[in-house]
């Protein structure tokens, strides 16, 4: 069969020979590829071009790999890392349409070796906010977001802790950012805590800091402490660790001149260590009870006479001390002092003074004389109605009738 040839630029022209009827199409012209032109490296990345009915999609990636499509309009890319900081990758379409093969389409994409960096303290207190910066080597859009997360006590990211974040709002090469954090208060203190930097679009863990140190001061709980009467508080006392500085305030946090010598009340006592952490611990100054031995004492008792002093007071559940060697029996007048101690230390002071009564004065001692036969009545020769008077023998026996006696 011998047919015509023909052929056309667009328009199409349709030829005639014999039966025979030849269609020439349109030729598929390059299409231009939609996508990220700057990529970084081992993120994934989705291109695509319009869709056209009746055509095939053939990709072809350099310095990538396919992740989704590949036979359609469209692709996903993961962009190999560049060995240094980057490099050049290409990704080609050639489209079939109606049997005729297009001119070949080609998107050329810088590809950045991502990183970002990270600067952080190296001490942090717990509940404190800490600054952290972010720095990237590559691009990210706008909408990414920056997160600090914290690692355990010795560095371990295996349940990592969000401290801060920040959205970036804007397209761009190696953006720096920076991320106001703060230490959760409920962790363990460590020397080995690391800060990460991870982004979201794309997903990304960046470096990790250097190793930081948190440790917060334990005073542990609050105590109440007891006093005498009296006597002042010292505060300070409680609190001995040498690699800590304490300060002391009032319970409204005013300036406390002398901690040494406090009175009742309540106070509080603020711990500072090396880097700057702080733990706070209150303290409750009461009284003790003080021992009562009631008022002093006054007595007389007659000069040949001794007195007890230990019954004077009640001082069971106490320790005494008299002034006096013998307080059982004392015969001297004066004034004698006891001091009381009960078991929290606390002391009380009375003072007992005595002296002796008058002695009674019936004057030198006399002879008196009878008639024979006649008794005498001693009786009167004592008449001082204040006195009371017992009349004996010679041998000190009591004379039953003193108003007779014979001899």
């Amino acid at each position: 069969m011998q047919l015509s040839k023909a052929t056309s630029n667009n328009p199409v022209i349709t030829g005639l020979s014999g039966s025979n009827a030849l269609t020439i199409g349109n030729k598929s012209v390059p299409q231009t590829i939609t996508g990220p032109v700057n990529v970084n490296g081992t993120l994934n990345y989705n291109y695509n071009v319009p869709a056209v009915t009746g055509s095939t999609w053939n990709w072809i990636v350099a310095e990538g790999n396919k992740t989704s499509g590949g036979a359609t309009n469209s692709i996903g890319v993961t962009w190999n890392q560049p060995v240094s900081t980057t490099s050049t990758g290409t990704l080609k379409l050639v489209k079939t349409n109606n049997d005729c093969v297009g001119d070949t389409s080609i998107l050329t994409a810088t590809i950045y070796k991502l990183r970002i960096g990270i600067t952080a303290p190296v001490s942090a207190c717990k509940a404190f906010s800490v600054v952290v910066n972010a720095s990237s080597d590559g691009t990210f859009s706008a909408g990414n977001t920056l997160t600090a997360q914290l690692s355990n006590a010795t560095g371990s990211f295996a349940t990592p802790v969000s401290i801060g974040s920040v959205l970036l709002v804007g397209n761009g090469f190696n953006q720096a950012a920076i991320i106001n954090a703060t230490i959760p208060i409920n962790i363990a203190n460590g020397t080995n805590y690391r800060i990460r930097i991870i982004s979201s679009t794309g997903s990304f863990v960046g470096d990790t800091s250097a190793a930081i140190s948190i440790i917060k001061p334990d005073l542990g709980a609050d105590i109440t402490r007891s006093k005498c009467i009296g006597f002042t508080y010292d505060l300070v006392q409680n609190y001995t660790d040498a690699a800590l500085t304490y300060a002391y305030f009032t319970q409204a946090f005013g300036a406390l001149a002398q901690p040494g010598s406090v009175e009742v009340g309540v106070y509080q006592v603020v711990a500072t260590n090396a880097i700057g952490c702080k733990d706070t611990a209150t303290i409750t100054v009461n009284n003790y009870p003080k021992p009562n031995l009631g008022a002093d004492k006054t007595i007389s008792k007659c000069p040949i006479e001794t007195v007890d002093l230990t019954t004077l007071f009640t001082t069971t559940g106490l320790t005494t001390a008299w002034d006096v060697a013998t307080p059982a029996s004392v015969q001297t007048t004066g004034t004698y002092r006891l001091i009381v101690t009960n078991t929290n230390g606390c002391k009380d002071t009375a003072f007992v003074t005595f002296s002796n009564y008058a002695k009674p004065d019936i004057g030198a001692d006399f002879t008196r004389s009878k008639c024979v036969g006649f008794g005498y009545d001693l009786r009167s020769d004592f008449t001082d109605v204040n006195l009371t008077y017992t009349y004996f023998s010679n041998a000190f026996n009591v004379i039953a009738s003193a108003n007779n006696v014979v001899a």
